[in-house]
């Protein structure tokens, strides 16, 4: 939940992490928030420090391009995979995840709370995951898995930029059509033109 929390930005960069506190939040005791912490740092989703404690990581544009110019290089390839390997069972569980998608988008994102937001979110990727399931390949399904979840905390910046959720939608709508048509090209180059247009949009608003 913590996790979630930070990528969700429920927690601000920066933002400081105090064990007790968070213990009481999530209804725990401060031993598995620590162990919690620890983990989270190795994700590079905490900092900690002596003098300053657990803090949030802060975002920066180097890591923020790092991560969606690899995610651009290994989506569409694993899209392109699981094409190949098509089946109507595939299929079905990626339109589901659309449709559970689209459904959570109950208002536009700036009027969402902060749990609509989470809902949509968790919705988001594993639409992403559903499409890249079928790839047969556990190392394209764990990469690109880990850093669409990375991705989370940048992405949620750029929501206004983008124009909100009417041209997000219409993304994915050209990925899954794509899709529904088995044409590998047009899928993977809408879901490299999708990319850029987030990674564009959040390098506006990112500071240096």
């Amino acid at each position: 939940m913590l996790r979630e929390a930070i990528l969700f930005h429920e927690f601000a960069p920066g933002e400081k992490l105090r064990a007790v506190q968070l213990a009481e939040r999530f209804s725990t005791s401060p031993t598995p928030v620590r162990e919690s912490l620890a983990r989270l740092a190795g994700e590079g989703l905490v900092t900690y420090s002596p003098q300053r404690g657990a803090r949030v990581a802060e975002l920066s544009q180097a890591e923020m391009v790092d991560v969606y110019e690899i995610r651009a290089l290994l989506e569409p390839l694993a899209l392109r995979r699981s094409l190949a390997r098509a089946t109507p069972e595939w299929m079905e569980a990626v339109n589901t995840a659309h449709q559970a998608m689209a459904d959570a988008l109950v208002r536009p994102f700036q009027d969402m709370s902060a749990a609509e937001y989470a809902t949509y979110e968790r919705r988001h990727l594993a639409f992403h995951k559903a499409l890249l399931d079928n790839c047969g390949s556990r190392w394209l399904q764990q990469f690109t898995s880990l850093l669409a979840e990375q991705s989370s905390r940048f992405r949620r910046l750029s929501l206004d930029a983008r124009g909100g959720h009417t041209a997000v939608s219409a993304e994915h709508q050209t990925i899954l059509e794509a899709c529904q048509a088995l044409d590998p090209d047009a899928a993977s180059a809408a879901m490299q033109a999708h990319m850029t247009r987030t990674q564009n949009a959040i390098a506006h608003v990112l500071p240096d």
